[in-house]
Order: C-alpha cells, then sequence, then structure tokens
C-alpha cells in the first residue's frame, strides 16, 4: 500500500475497497506473429469499404442538389406562368400547389412559401376558381376510381376461365 491505494493491483484500488485475497495478480507481457499479407487484405477492404461510402455519398449529393434545382425550377416557373398567363390563378396551378408548398416547407424556403400561399389565397378568393378546383378534384376521383374498377373486373376476368 501506498498513500492509502493498493501498488499490487491493476486498478490501483483504495484501501477501503481492496479485497484481501490469497491470490496475487501477475501482469505477463505476451507477443504474437502476425503476418503481413492478413493486415495487408484487411486495410485494403477497409480502403475499398471507405471508397464505396464516399461514391455513394457523391451520389446522394447529386442527388439532393438535383432535386433543389428541380425545386427552384418549379418555383420560377409558377411565378413565371402567374406573371404572363391571362388566368395566372387557375385551377390547375392551385392543384400544383397543393402539392409544391409542403415540399417546399419541408426544404426550409420560408419566403417561397409565404409567396405562394399569397398567390393561393388569392386565387381561391374568386369563385370561379373555387368551382373548376372542386371539378377538377371530382374528376380526379372519379377517374381514380374507374382505373381500380377496371383493375379489379381485369382480375375478375382473369380468373374466370
Amino acid at each position: 500500500m501506498k498513500d492509502g491505494y493498493c501498488t499490487v493491483c491493476t486498478g490501483k484500488c483504495h484501501h477501503s475497497k481492496h479485497v484481501k485475497e490469497n491470490k496475487k495478480k501477475v501482469i505477463r507481457n505476451s507477443s504474437m506473429t502476425i503476418e503481413f499479407n492478413n493486415v495487408k487484405k484487411e486495410y485494403e477492404k477497409a480502403q475499398e469499404q471507405s471508397k464505396r461510402f464516399s461514391v455513394l455519398m457523391d451520389y446522394l449529393d447529386q442527388d439532393l442538389q438535383e432535386i433543389k434545382d428541380q425545386q427552384s425550377e418549379a418555383y420560377m416557373t409558377i411565378r413565371h406562368l402567374s406573371q404572363i398567363s391571362l388566368k395566372p390563378d387557375s385551377a390547375f396551378t392551385l392543384q400544383h400547389l397543393d402539392f409544391f408548398i409542403p415540399k417546399l416547407r419541408e426544404a426550409g424556403k420560408q419566403d417561397w412559401v409565404r409567396e405562394l400561399e399569397e398567390m393561393r389565397r388569392t386565387a381561391e378568393a374568386e369563385e370561379a376558381n373555387k368551382d373548376a378546383l372542386s371539378y377538377l378534384k371530382a374528376g380526379l376521383a372519379k377517374l381514380n376510381l374507374s382505373l381500380v374498377g377496371n383493375e379489379q373486373m381485369q382480375t375478375v376476368q382473369q380468373i374466370k376461365p
């Protein structure tokens, strides 16, 4: 014991926590031989995995940049169409805004979101757009139901000989 700590134990425990046993702890050094080829193979495998990871990250960065470019292009197109068209607040534009605004919120483009929501509010205020939008939604719902119905009819016809 030295200053209340054990000098024999590897943990250098305090005298109050020291366990008095009939065993003595012996530290031994051992050497082992490793073949250079095995170490080289492991190193090359790790290098290959890191290269694959970096290539994958590059592809993901390119995809992300492409998506951001598409968002920007869609926003600019909507703004341009609303400025040049005779009827800037058409029902089709409103339908696309319903899809596009949440995507811009996810991307963090708050000023674009504000501008598109303002465009949407002014367009929804017009009575003609409300009617056209409800007509468009009803038509799309009917189209969706007819497509589902056709698929069910095809499966029934396939089952019957």
